[in-house]
C-alpha cells in the first residue's frame, strides 16, 4: 500500500503515546509503520527532494501538529509524551484527528497563523498555481507541490517563447543547452553554425582542448511526434 497522507498518522500516534511514557520519533515511526502494514518499499519511499523518506516526513509533521495543539509535550530533548488534554481528546473516541479538529485549540490556530515577525514587502508576489494545494499535505509536501506547479508553468511559458523565436536563435539555444548538460568539457566550448550551405549542421561542440573530438548537432523544431524515417 502507499504511505497514507500525514493526517492519517495523527490519531494512531496520539493513541500510541497514551501510555504516559516518554517516546522518540524513531521508535513511534517504526511502530506506526508496522501498525499500518507498510512494506519495506513503502518505508523506503522518498519525498521529492530525496532528503528523507515519506514516512519520516509524515510522522515528524504529525508530531509537530499534535504538539502545536497541546496534545503532546516534550519534557526532554527529542522525547515527547501525551498531555492531559491529549487524554481528554482520546476519551471522546474521535474517529479521526485532522486539521479541522485541531483548530478547536487556540495554540494550534496560533501555530497556523502567519508569523507577525516575518519580513513584509510592498511588492506583490506572483504565484502560478494549477489549483489549491490539499490541506492533507504536510507543509514540506505543499512547498514541493507549489514548486512543481510553478516550475511546470514556467517551463511551458519558456517553451512557448522558444517556439516563436527565429531559427538562428533556436540553434544557438540548442548548443547552449547541450553545453549546460555537460558536453564541451569543463570549458563548455561550442558554437552555432546554422545558415545556408551548412550541410544540415547547426552547431558543433568541442569535447577536448585541441578541438579534435567534435560533436555535430542538427536542431529541428517539431510540434508533432517525429517518426523513425524522418
Amino acid at each position: 500500500m502507499a504511505v497514507p497522507e500525514f493526517q492519517t498518522f495523527l490519531l494512531p500516534l496520539l493513541r500510541l503515546v497514551s501510555d504516559d511514557r516518554e517516546h522518540t520519533i524513531p521508535e513511534v515511526r517504526e511502530r506506526l509503520a508496522e501498525e499500518m502494514n507498510l512494506t519495506q518499499e513503502d518505508r523506503a519511499e522518498l519525498v521529492p527532494s530525496g532528503r528523507k523518506t515519506r514516512v519520516q516526513d509524515r510522522v515528524a509533521w504529525a508530531k509537530t501538529y499534535l504538539q502545536a495543539a497541546g496534545l503532546i509535550e516534550t519534557p526532554a530533548r527529542a522525547r515527547f509524551r501525551i498531555t492531559s488534554e491529549g487524554h481528554r481528546l482520546l476519551e471522546t473516541n474521535p474517529p479521526r484527528i485532522d486539521s479541522g479538529l485541531l483548530r478547536r485549540y487556540e495554540s494550534f490556530r496560533q501555530f497556523q497563523r502567519p508569523n507577525a515577525n516575518s519580513p513584509k514587502t510592498n511588492e506583490p508576489i506572483a504565484l502560478v498555481s494549477a489549483g489549491p494545494i490539499p490541506e492533507a499535505l504536510t507543509p514540506s509536501d505543499a512547498m514541493e507541490a507549489a514548486y512543481s506547479q510553478h516550475r511546470e508553468a514556467l517551463v511551458e511559458d519558456l517553451l512557448g517563447h522558444v517556439r516563436t523565436m527565429s531559427p538562428a536563435f533556436f540553434e544557438r539555444a540548442v548548443v547552449k543547452l547541450m553545453i549546460r548538460l555537460g558536453y564541451g568539457g569543463t570549458e563548455g566550448r561550442g558554437s552555432s553554425l546554422g545558415g545556408s550551405g551548412d550541410g544540415g549542421v547547426d552547431g558543433v561542440i568541442y569535447e577536448d582542448k585541441l578541438g579534435l573530438d567534435l560533436v555535430y548537432l542538427q536542431a529541428k523544431r517539431w510540434d508533432a511526434p517525429v517518426g523513425r524515417p524522418v
